[in-house]
């Protein structure tokens, strides 16, 4: 992890991600999980060995119970949020993996087995099919992900009941994220994903655009292309953070700063690929 100052210029081009993992309950809009308790016998809405305590709005309602377990559901009385028998996915481990597939994927959530509806269920990610799909219960589904593209991907599981989906759940490497927004002022982290131990670039750029070149689809610049120094991706699971400041300059305000990187594969003779490319706005 480095600390770096910012001129002007650069500052304009980066964005706020959290300092480290944090451990944080799952969530999905309209419902937060708000309790998790590995214990009880399973049956009703929880699945074996786990019993969640959930709250749908602000108001807890009555309880759910089977033996050996306790779960706590609540939910508005009026019309948002709407209680659904539709799959509801609350969280995914692991969060990324290569754009290669294969990576082996649980999904954690509500109604994958509703009234037996999980011998229907179906998930993609990123628009692929993904395969060696299992409804372990009505609260875990487990499957391999299939190929795609780096950078972030949707997660889409659908039965004969409906279908839900969990935005940008999924992240194919290399990659390289910010958040989309950060203040005057703030703090901020870009982070690259890729194989530990590989190289990669970092590109900076305020215009966009799309060319073809031998290393796949360059996607910032032309003009007014930045490179941070070449950094390797860190062991043991290949993610790299650096932290930058924003100056409190409002000649920044309303900047829009593109990223890309060069995940380096090979030095000699150079062997590299384009990731994908992501956007920061300082408002």
């Amino acid at each position: 992890m480095s600390r770096l100052p910012l001129s002007l210029a650069v500052a304009a081009c980066l964005a706020t991600l959290a300092l480290s993992p944090r451990a944080q309950l799952a969530a999905s809009p309209g419902v937060r999980l708000a309790a998790f308790t590995l214990d009880g016998s399973g049956g009703g809405l929880a699945s074996l060995d786990t019993a969640g305590h959930l709250a749908l709005g602000d108001l807890s309602g009555g309880e759910l119970a089977s033996p050996r377990y306790r779960a706590t559901l609540g939910f508005l009385g009026a019309n948002d949020p709407q209680v659904t028998n539709s799959p509801v996915v609350f969280g995914v481990q692991p969060a990324y993996g290569p754009r290669e597939g294969g990576t082996q994927l649980s999904l954690t959530g509500l109604n994958f087995d509703q009234f037996g509806a999980g011998a229907s269920l179906s998930v993609t990610v990123g628009g692929h099919v993904a395969s060696s799909v299992l409804v372990k219960s009505s609260s875990l589904i487990t499957l391999v992900v299939p190929a795609g593209v780096s950078g972030p991907a949707d997660i889409v599981v659908s039965d004969s009941l409906g279908t839900g989906t969990r935005h940008a759940a999924f992240l194919y490497t290399p990659a390289v994220t910010t958040t989309p927004e950060v203040p005057l002022g703030g703090e901020l982290a870009l982070r690259n994903y890729g194989p530990p131990g590989q190289d990669f670039l970092s590109l900076v750029s305020l215009t966009t655009c799309a060319l073809p070149m031998r290393f796949g689809t360059l996607l910032v610049g032309p003009s007014f292309v930045e490179l941070l120094s070449p950094t390797p991706y860190p062991s043991p699971d290949g993610v790299s953070e650096a932290f930058y400041t924003v100056p409190q300059d409002v000649a920044l305000s309303g900047l829009v700063a593109h990223f890309q990187s060069l995940s380096i594969s090979q030095l000699q003779p150079l062997q590299a690929t384009f990731t994908n490319a992501c956007t920061l706005t300082i408002p």
